[in-house]
């Protein structure tokens, strides 16, 4: 219901963090205009990395519009993320040799998934070696984020 002590906006609103918002307007009389509008403000948060920007394959980049490039992306969002069947992977080429001793990996978050994946890492693209696995971890995934790390 309308109140007449209602805040009045004529500028934008500035929202600074991921927010939800219905609105109405309303005539002069309090008797609403037209129906009224949802909308939602997802704030994105940015990440840079090793990873960020650099070269990304995958066992598929068919399920657009989530291409492999998100992985690479720096942006850190629930709805923008690369998925794959079962037995995917991910290939990251960092440029160069690189010293690493953790990887974050976002995953979409609900509270209902279970993740399992290994992370493997080469010198040249041939020899690989096998530095972290999520194997074990038996719980739903309830933060976006699991750093796994491991020796460099």
């Amino acid at each position: 219901a309308p109140l007449s002590q209602a805040a009045t906006y004529t500028a934008p609103l500035k929202l600074y963090e991921s927010s939800s918002f219905k609105a109405q307007l309303y005539d002069a009389g309090n008797r609403p205009q037209g129906l009224p509008s949802e909308g939602s403000f997802i704030k994105i948060k940015r990440e840079n990395s090793l990873t960020t920007g650099m070269a990304v394959s995958a066992s598929t980049d068919q399920l657009d519009p989530r291409p492999a490039r998100l992985i690479v992306d720096g942006e850190i969002t629930k709805d923008d993320y690369w998925s794959d069947k079962a037995g995917g992977w991910v290939t990251i080429d960092l440029g160069k040799a690189q010293t690493i001793d953790k990887l974050k990996v976002y995953t979409y978050w609900d509270n209902y998934r279970y993740y399992q994946y290994v992370i493997d890492v080469s010198p040249d693209g041939k020899t690989w070696h096998k530095v972290a696995t999520s194997a074990g971890i038996r719980k739903n995934q309830r933060h976006k984020d699991m750093c796994m790390p491991f020796l460099p």
